[in-house]
């Protein structure tokens, strides 16, 4: 993270928030909120918290890359490559510049999907810092008083409210993440999996040699869960090292159906999310004990380190 950006060397911080069209809601628009110094000091503690945190989550593993078969705690430390296909959307946002200010964006804190500070060091570097707007929408409803002129006041019904620390930090080449489902969201990552699935499965077929993925490349289409696991294999170095005799008899181990045509083999009916499974190495078999062997579906798939 730090070979990407000086933390120590802040030149300018800038205020975004994201909001979304009243005609349709997946539509948004980004603008520029002019902030005062008070503001831009709350935005660089937000990002010196969130860079204690991601440290400090990372402190006990290396950073794994983000995956999109993998199923996430609420909180973990997490890189992402800026330039892979599912972080076009970020990518995006980070090229974005000359965003036109209009600081009455904040006058209706329901309509904003997110906000983002823009941070560049002394060589001009830039990182964004995203939080999603989910922990203010219920802050604004509620009823806050502040002190003001040595007297307790009501504050009015608009009121938005800075958090502590950012969802994720873009920076020039990778995502660093804290939040994994807020992630998910800003970046769109559904829309992105279900208009690349039904491709990157027909293009498994060139890389694992021994299977048919037709009926998966339609399987796809309407399961989110199959359609994320093909998306994430597609970025898989090792699958054209699995072995077919191998594969079959793992397959048989953990209670995978497999049917036979010609030299190749496919997923019957109903077994497709086992056989995707299998590739992806989260179907496993544990012989510690006497008596048969015990199958398992492993919802995190992470090396121990060596």
């Amino acid at each position: 993270m730090r070979a990407e950006f000086n933390f120590d060397a802040i030149g300018s911080v800038e205020f975004c928030v994201s909001v979304r069209e009243r005609d349709d809601q997946d539509v948004h628009a980004n603008y520029l909120i002019p902030t005062d110094q008070n503001v831009q000091d709350a935005l660089r503690d937000m990002l010196s918290a969130t860079v204690r945190q991601f440290d400090a989550l990372a402190a006990d593993a290396a950073e794994p890359p983000f995956e999109l078969s993998e199923k996430y705690a609420a909180r973990e430390a997490l890189v992402a490559d800026l330039a892979s296909d599912e972080m076009s959307t970020l990518r995006a946002l980070h090229e974005e510049e000359g965003w036109p200010p209009r600081s009455v964006a904040l006058r209706e804190p329901a309509d904003i999907a997110y906000y983002f500070a823009v941070f560049r060091d002394d060589r001009q570097r830039k990182l964004l810092g995203v939080r999603r707007a989910a922990q203010f929408k219920g802050v604004f409803k509620s009823r806050l008083i502040q002190l003001m002129d040595d007297s307790l006041t009501l504050v009015g019904d608009h009121v938005f409210k800075l958090d502590n620390e950012f969802d994720f930090l873009i920076a020039p080449q990778h995502v660093y993440i804290l939040h994994p489902a807020s992630v998910e969201h800003i970046a769109k990552i559904e829309e992105l999996v279900a208009a690349k699935a039904r491709d990157r499965a027909l293009a498994l077929a060139g890389v694992v040699k021994f299977a048919d993925f037709g009926r998966i490349a339609e399987f796809v289409l309407h399961h989110k869960r199959a359609a994320r696991l093909v998306v994430s294999l597609g970025s898989r170095p090792d699958l054209g090292r699995i072995r077919k005799s191998k594969f079959i008899a793992l397959a048989a181990d953990t209670d995978v159906a497999i049917e036979k045509g010609g030299k190749k083999i496919r997923p019957a009916v109903g077994a497709e999310i086992g056989f995707l499974e299998l590739l992806d190495a989260r179907r496993y078999t544990l012989t510690i004990k006497t008596g048969p062997k015990e199958a398992f579906v492993a919802s995190s798939r992470r090396p121990l380190p060596s």
